[in-house]
């Protein structure tokens, strides 16, 4: 998952979502099955999965629905990276504080509270490597259900970012090996180890559409979405002690555009219970190069990849079972192969008299680059009309996802 670009350590991955966008994205009640959204999802899931489910998965006395908002939010963090950055920070300048108050010519070892200073920093440096992965995914949904089709509105948004360090050896020899106080502030004002963040957001806004045909006594969904897409590429990098998390998004990090894109989708009616179909997302692609960093400037472009996926369910009134397989790998930084994903999942969702959802999923990537995942969710619907779910999903130690939606339907 990782690239050299400067004296940076970059890492090109996701949010995630999942997808980074990996597994996570999507909705709240997907999230709990697995990741599954082709032919398994409700018709509310249509924009994010698969366009044609907007009719595939709409009854007869559904007219009306809307879901605001939905939200997930993920997260890989096995090293506590930001804390560790704030804890380098803070010895940095305490020992800032205490150089000031000695006598610069006063050798390090016998100036106590200099080289206790100095030692907290050389021990936090040694805590500082390594990556963590944040994303989050927004997003709300109006359909509605007409004899000449269904149609709806949606605006989903994601936003995956990478924060990762490049820990200089040299600093913590240099820190080290500093005999006086005037040598050890010379090297504390010329450390070469950095921090940085590439994040990526997307954000779609879409009409979909999508109806129900008999073809020789078979019956098929179609549905398409097209959508505006606006995507912003942040690059920041700076050095490790003047590094702020939250600087990342000021305008001289970021590069956008804005492009339109297309969504296809089909279900196919095997039997009453069996149905089997087919999505296209993204078909039109597109990529956005970021701004170069000041030292070097490398630059990372973010691709929009094209994802086609097939998926089969089984749905009667108490359970539904599914499985998804996506058929190419999503591509996200192009610097990176590391951060590919193409997941196979499954889940399976147990329905009390609709007002109750009990939801378990499994989720494996084909590419080797993520762990496997695994999920559950519940969900409440009384009368059929107020829906809450809340998924969540398990990977690893301090690797994790949750999501909460809130929708209506009459």
């Amino acid at each position: 998952m990782i690239k050299r670009y400067g004296k940076l350590t970059a890492v090109a991955a996701v949010v995630a979502t999942v997808s980074l966008p990996a597994l996570a994205s999507g909705d709240a009640r997907n999230m709990g099955l697995g990741g599954v959204n082709t032919v398994g999802g409700h018709y509310l899931n249509a924009p994010s999965g698969n366009p044609a489910l907007l009719s595939s998965q709409a009854r007869e006395s559904d007219d009306f629905g809307f879901m605001l908002p939905n939200f997930s939010a993920r997260a890989e963090d096995p090293d506590e990276l930001f804390d560790s950055i704030d804890d380098l920070q803070d010895s940095i300048d305490e020992l800032d504080e205490a150089i000031d108050n000695a006598s610069g010519s006063q050798n390090v070892e016998d100036a106590e509270q200099v080289k206790a200073a100095r030692d907290q920093v050389v021990a936090d440096f040694a805590k500082t490597e390594g990556e963590i992965l944040l994303g989050v995914n927004l997003g709300t949904v109006i359909a509605t259900h007409t004899g000449a089709g269904s149609f709806s509105l949606s605006v989903l948004g994601n936003l995956d970012l990478i924060g990762v360090t490049d820990i200089d050896d040299g600093d913590i020899v240099g820190l080290n090996d500093a005999e006086t106080v005037e040598e050890l502030e010379e090297q504390l004002d010329n450390l070469d180890s950095k921090a940085g963040i590439i994040a990526a957001a997307v954000v779609d806004a879409g009409l979909t559409y999508a109806n129900k045909y008999q073809i020789d006594g078979h019956q098929f969904a179609f549905g398409t979405t097209l959508k505006a897409q606006r995507i912003d590429v942040f690059n920041y990098q700076d050095s490790i002690s003047d590094f702020d998390d939250e600087d990342f998004d000021e305008d001289q990090y970021l590069a956008d555009d804005t492009q339109f894109n297309l969504d296809l989708g089909v279900v196919y009616q095997l039997s009453e219970s069996w149905t089997v179909g087919l999505s296209a997302r993204n078909v039109l692609g597109g990529e956005v190069e970021s701004q170069p960093i000041e030292v070097g400037g490398e630059t990372v472009t973010y691709k929009v990849s094209p994802q086609a996926a097939v998926g089969i369910a089984y749905q009667n009134r108490f359970v539904t079972l599914a499985a998804d397989v996506e058929l190419m790998a999503e591509e996200r930084f192009l610097e990176s192969e590391k951060d590919d994903s193409q997941y196979a999942s499954i889940g399976a969702e147990f329905d009390l008299y609709r007002w109750a959802q009990l939801r378990v999923g499994f989720a494996s990537d084909l590419e080797s680059n993520y762990e496997d995942k695994y999920t559950a969710g519940i969900g409440l619907s009384p009368f059929d009309v107020l829906h809450i779910n809340i998924g969540a999903q398990y990977a690893d130690d301090r690797k994790g996802a949750a999501g909460v939606q809130l929708a209506f339907t009459f």
